[in-house]
């Protein structure tokens, strides 16, 4: 999952009439090569998922491995437009806004919006423990049995003190991360107080392992935050256990749809692999009138 960094993007009426028509001129017009054209992957959404994966194998920057493969590059805008498309109705309160905002990020090549190109999406069942069922989920069940043998568990966190002590812990353990593509010097994640929901897991003895905080509007929510303070065994497992409680109150809350915000192009292929088995899948988003 993602170890963001903070987004600040005014959006109005007028950009979100803009956005809908550049999503249907994008659209168009791919569907107008596509057909044109023959031999798509039986499944899009998986071979973008790898397309996205050995782009960022290859060490180049994105939009020079882009440029350097052009067949590749056309397939991956077909792909792009077969993709699942979901309907994101958002109010315009604070959180509301926050989500819109992510979506309506640009992306890729100072052009693109997340919402346009595919985000990764956690899909919630209505029911919270239906998310760890079936074979897809093994790792995930046993993860969570390793974290709960641990004594290792996970509560909200309202106080916005408690918020506070949190974020220059994690400010503190970004600084410090072995992989560059998280390190992160003077950072500062002040923005996340009071923001969603927090959900942190906890080592037995108090200590802080993982936070998760998940702001939330309508049937949608936002993974703003999902970062683990340290790189020790528990707590990955830890991150395991976390995701499970959090999709579990998100699905309580009635939230259907969990949505990262970094785009795939710019996941680090671990991460990737961490998100998928977990259940995420790129996905496009309309945006629609707010409610």
């Amino acid at each position: 999952m993602v170890e963001p960094t903070e987004r600040s993007i005014s959006v109005g009426r007028s950009e979100i009439d803009r956005s809908g028509l550049s999503y249907f001129i994008l659209d168009s017009a791919i569907k107008f090569i596509s057909e044109r054209l023959e031999g798509l992957p039986e499944d899009c959404e998986a071979w973008l998922s790898q397309f996205w994966e050995e782009a960022n194998s290859s060490r180049l920057k994105i939009p020079a491995y882009l440029a350097l493969h052009p067949r590749l590059t056309l397939m991956a805008a077909r792909c792009a437009a077969r993709l699942p498309h979901l309907s994101a109705r958002l109010s315009d309160g604070p959180e509301g806004k926050l989500i819109e905002n992510a979506l309506n990020t640009v992306c890729l090549a100072k052009v693109f919006k997340l919402s346009d190109l595919g985000a990764c999406v956690l899909e919630i069942p209505a029911r919270p423990q239906d998310y760890s069922l079936g074979s897809s989920k093994q790792t995930l069940r046993r993860k969570v049995k390793a974290a709960e043998k641990l004594s290792i568990y996970c509560r909200p966190v309202h106080d916005k003190d408690e918020q506070i002590a949190l974020v220059a812990t994690l400010d503190r353990a970004i600084a410090v991360k072995s992989n560059p593509l998280y390190r992160e010097q003077d950072s500062d994640h002040s923005y996340l107080v009071g923001s969603g929901l927090w959900t942190v897991a906890f080592a037995q003895d108090g200590e802080p392992l993982v936070i998760a905080v998940t702001p939330r509007d309508g049937e949608w929510a936002l993974l703003q935050a999902f970062v683990s303070l340290g790189e020790t065994q528990h707590r990955s497992d830890a991150r395991y256990l976390l995701t499970k409680v959090v999709v579990e109150r998100l699905a309580v809350e009635g939230v259907r749809h969990l949505v990262d915000t970094r785009s795939p192009s710019q996941l680090p292929n671990g991460l990737r692999h961490f998100q998928r088995m977990l259940g995420f899948r790129i996905r496009r988003i309309r945006m629609r009138q707010s409610i």
